[in-house]
């Protein structure tokens, strides 16, 4: 057999072989494998890639892809967590402001009482609101992939 030669997309999936032996024409933008590399990627079509940077056929893992709408799900799940560990420190004080209402009192006392916290929980809540905004209206995955989850407010 001939030298064999491969042209791959940019990320690193053949699109084309050729073999020296069969083709006269070799395109430019070929890269020459070996009979075991070009061997691999035919009888494991779809599951190998080229890797760029150390020029080897490498075993892609369908499982690891994600779609963007599963990437939005998964950011959405990562906010729920990062909320409850927010408002975690401020959860009793809406336990003890729901208490007052069920005894029938007036809340005034206790919203004035905590209101630092209670506007902290506010500007969580803005912040959840502005995020999940901003993932709804991600049309690409850098764009969900631009979204900072580190930019919440900080408890003062």
């Amino acid at each position: 057999m001939g030298q064999k030669y491969a042209v791959f997309n940019s990320e690193g999936f053949p699109t084309a072989f050729y073999d020296s032996e069969i083709h006269t024409q070799i395109p430019q933008d070929t890269v020459a494998i070996t009979d075991e590399q070009w061997l691999e990627f035919i009888s494991n079509q779809g599951l190998r890639k080229w890797n760029f940077q150390n020029n080897q056929v490498e075993i892609f893992d369908q499982q690891s892809i994600i779609t963007f709408d599963e990437k939005k799900a998964q950011i959405i799940a990562q906010i729920g967590l990062i909320t409850s560990q927010l408002l975690q420190s401020t959860d009793y004080i809406v336990l003890k402001i729901g208490e007052v209402l069920v005894d029938g009192q007036d809340i005034k006392i206790m919203t004035t009482q905590y209101e630092k916290q209670l506007e902290y929980r506010k500007l969580v809540r803005t912040w959840v609101a502005n995020t999940k905004a901003a993932i709804t209206a991600a049309t690409t995955m850098q764009e969900l992939e631009a979204i900072d989850l580190t930019n919440y407010p900080q408890e003062s």
